[in-house]
């Protein structure tokens, strides 16, 4: 039996495993509000196109799930959480606040700073509490205000966004986001949304802000691993 200074070592190892791609695609669908899909037909990613990719078997070639990422399932594991957090900011976004899965606790209105540097302590506020509930939401992880690891994804919501106004100010980017980040489908359904009812573009680059955070914690080893 491990003394005291060794079991406080050992309290965070477990038997984790990685988690199946249908594990990992129902995962994705509970935490975002929607699934990874290809966009022709809506059929899951994981269950099709990467499927035997991320170490599943299909009973007649390959029998052996893979337990240990490989370098090909790293990448699909990195395109999962940059494609899913680019479908799913703008739409959730676009829903009623209430209604929303990721940002019930803030708007995209909510800037940490004003044009002249100076922090907005009521914003940022509303961007921890809202990083808060998508560590607890995402990762399971239930962290008090001052815990370092909200500081660490508020320094990336903060950095991305003023690198972003930068970019904007400079017009090296656009406030149009990219087609697949666009919230123009019902997600439900797939069909285009009026004209109105849309959230095409992201002038104050708070969208792409947010999708660094969802990207950041939907790679966390946490969230890939049982």
């Amino acid at each position: 039996k491990p003394d005291a200074a060794r079991a406080v070592e050992l309290a965070e190892i477990g038997t984790e495993r990685l988690s199946t791609p249908m594990l990992l695609a129902r995962k994705i669908e509970a935490v975002t509000g929607m699934p990874w899909t290809r966009g022709w037909d809506r059929n899951d990613q994981l269950m099709t196109n990467f499927h035997i990719l991320y170490g599943a078997i299909d009973s007649e070639t390959i029998n052996k799930r893979l337990s240990v990422p490989n370098g090909v399932m790293a990448s699909v594991q990195w395109r999962m959480a940059n494609e899913v957090s680019c479908n799913s900011t703008a739409t959730d976004f676009n829903k009623p606040k209430d209604a929303r899965t990721l940002f019930r606790k803030v708007e995209l209105d909510d800037f940490p700073e004003t044009d002249s540097g100076d922090s907005i302590p009521a914003a940022v506020s509303r961007i921890k509490e809202n990083i808060r509930y998508l560590h607890a939401h995402v990762l399971g992880q239930e962290l008090a205000e001052d815990d370092p690891e909200i500081e660490r994804t508020y320094r990336l919501f903060l950095d991305t966004w003023k690198e972003g106004k930068q970019l904007l100010a400079a017009e090296t980017v656009g406030t149009w986001l990219v087609w697949q980040c666009q919230a123009r489908l019902n997600p439900e359904t797939g069909e285009e949304l009026p004209e109105d009812q849309r959230l095409n573009q992201d002038p104050n680059y708070t969208v792409r802000a947010w999708m660094a955070v969802v990207t950041y914690l939907l790679s966390d080893y946490e969230f890939l691993y049982e």
